[in-house]
């Protein structure tokens, strides 16, 4: 017969065995312990009530970020057409936000191929010189901002936002409505040199003109079509079908918020909404 101790120690062994094999088998088989199964319970039916069930609550995972490279020239139909706005728009399917970072044409900076920092504004000029569509541009952007995920680009003129203004009948400012060309009467106001002032307009304009999208409940593939039609966009079908494709699961206007911010050289190069 085993002493006491041993017979204890013996049984001590064979427990922890016996749970040592039980924890190889359930992480092999993927199950631990089976909760208790909950048992059934007849209970008196609730009295109705009109008080409304809870809200569904659904959890969205972000997707991928996109982001468009909007440039805002003079006139689109002339080669030497001056650069006036400078925005990327970016957002993340199903998040309601929208993100537009806008650049000032003063804004300097330095781009492989051209030597020395140079203003946006020449920047731009030399992608017209050089009939490089606006790689230049985009390289100077993505030189502050390397995670920007640009998707297409594409250029607007004077003539384009007035269209777009006239289409949604126009836009509320200061009491009043304003027609397109009010509107770039009003912008035009503002000196060229101090592009501050007019980035800052440039901003407001948005925010009215996003909240009209809204109300008309249109969605990003609706602007996209309204952009598309305009001759010196339809000319080029690649650009159209890259429009379209950074239109795809954005997130509805309505509803939406619009963050604007404005480039200022301290932000930081790693930035993303």
């Amino acid at each position: 017969m085993r002493a006491p101790r041993e017979s204890l120690l013996f049984l001590v062994l064979m427990t922890a065995v016996c749970l040592l094999a039980g924890l190889v088998f359930g992480i092999g088989t993927g199950v631990f312990v089976r909760p208790p199964q909950a048992t059934a319970t007849v209970t008196a039916a609730p009295t109705a009530t009109d008080a409304p069930s809870p809200a569904v609550v659904v959890s969205v995972t972000p997707g991928q970020q996109k982001s468009l490279l909007l440039i805002g020239v003079t006139d689109a139909s002339q080669p030497a057409a001056a650069l006036e706005a400078c925005w990327v728009i970016t957002f993340r399917s199903g998040v309601p936000v929208y993100y537009v970072t806008a650049f000032p044409p003063s804004a300097h900076f330095d781009v492989s191929g051209l030597d020395g920092p140079h203003a946006l504004s020449q920047i731009h000029a030399e992608d017209m010189r050089l009939q490089l569509a606006h790689n230049f541009v985009r390289d100077a952007v993505q030189t502050r901002f390397p995670a920007f995920t640009i998707e297409a680009d594409v250029m607007l003129d004077r003539g384009d936002l007035s269209a777009l203004v006239g289409h949604l009948g126009g836009v509320p400012l200061n009491n009043q409505t304003l027609s397109g060309p009010m509107l770039l009467q009003t912008y035009d106001a503002w000196p060229a040199a101090n592009d501050v002032d007019r980035v800052a307009f440039q901003g407001d304009i948005l925010n009215r003109i996003f909240a009209l999208l809204g109300e008309r409940q249109w969605a990003a593939a609706d602007v996209v079509d309204f952009i598309a039609q305009m001759p010196h966009v339809s000319a080029d079908p690649a650009r159209v079908a890259a429009l379209q494709a950074f239109a795809q699961d954005a997130p509805p206007v309505a509803g939406a918020s619009l963050i604007w911010r404005v480039y200022t050289p301290d932000m930081e190069a790693s930035s993303r909404p």
